[in-house]
């Protein structure tokens, strides 16, 4: 017998089982200061109750998100000033002043040395290319994506998250960031949503409401976006888009568009990289 392989191949094996294991690479779930909002795997670090949404917290306040009452301010009306109705106060821009509820003079938009963002006189400076970002005010290339939530309650927060809640209660909408009020509309629909959080009504047994609101021969599929911000919730349908430069991979957004569409031999579901390939009626 030769001793030597013996002990070769027996230190060789207890090398092996000494070793640690190689582990994938795990999400590591962030919630430090955060109330409510993505924990960046996919799951939240807390839902705010009924009536409140999830806002991003001031600079002062030492914290990440936070819960707080539902409100649509004021600010966003043009030469508005005074009560913003959520408790703070919508100011006037450069060479403005505020008498009564109205800001009197012509307002000077601030652009000196900005290529983006706002002219603090509802108006912009300009806007930056797709996959660049706009910080204090210039157009930087940063592979860090900024949610960018100021003056928002609802919708996209440019990042593939939300701001807010993400969507505004029954009887309002999102327009441009903004919860507002607005009028449902079935006009042509048999049923499915009436765009303001209502319905048009519900299809009978053996039929589905199609993508045009009209109630369909076929079988009922039930979308399933758990988990995901982006690309196909298993029948047809999306569960959300990326912002510019960034792709979905794996119902997540991530930095850069590498991924490749791949439609071949399918007329309908997920492209996997979270586009279309099309939809079914």
């Amino acid at each position: 017998m030769n001793y030597r392989s013996v002990l070769l191949c027996v230190f060789a094996t207890l090398t092996l089982l000494a070793s640690p294991p190689v582990l994938a690479d795990v999400c590591q779930p962030s919630c430090q200061g955060k109330a409510c909002g993505s924990d960046g795997c996919g799951s939240e670090c807390g839902v705010c109750q009924a009536g409140d949404l999830c806002a991003p917290c001031l600079p002062n306040e030492g914290c990440e998100t936070k819960c707080e009452p539902w409100c649509v301010s004021n600010c966003d009306q043009e030469n508005y000033c005074g009560s913003d109705g959520c408790g703070g106060v919508c100011s006037c821009g450069p060479g403005q002043t505020c008498s009564g509820d109205e800001c009197t003079g012509v307002c000077q938009p601030t652009c000196a040395g900005k290529e983006c963002g706002s002219d603090q006189c509802w108006g912009s400076c300009g806007s930056c290319a797709p996959g660049v970002q706009c910080i204090d005010g210039t157009c930087l290339v940063d592979d860090t994506c900024y949610p960018d939530c100021a003056g928002k309650n609802c919708g996209d927060d440019g990042c593939g998250g939300v701001c807010g809640n993400g969507s505004c209660p029954t009887g309002y909408s999102c327009n441009n960031g903004i919860c507002m009020a607005c009028q449902g509309s079935c006009t042509g629909k048999q049923c499915g949503d009436d765009g303001c959080g209502g319905s048009c009504g519900i299809c009978p047994s053996g039929t589905v409401c199609s993508a045009q609101g009209l109630c369909t021969q076929g079988t009922a599929c039930t979308g399933n976006c758990a988990g995901k911000f982006c690309g196909d919730d298993g029948c047809g349908g999306s569960c959300g888009d990326c912002a510019a430069g960034q792709s979905c991979m794996g119902g997540t957004c991530v930095s850069g568009t590498g991924c490749q569409p791949n439609c071949q031999g399918r007329q309908c579901g997920d492209d996997q990289c979270g586009g279309l390939c099309g939809t079914c009626v």
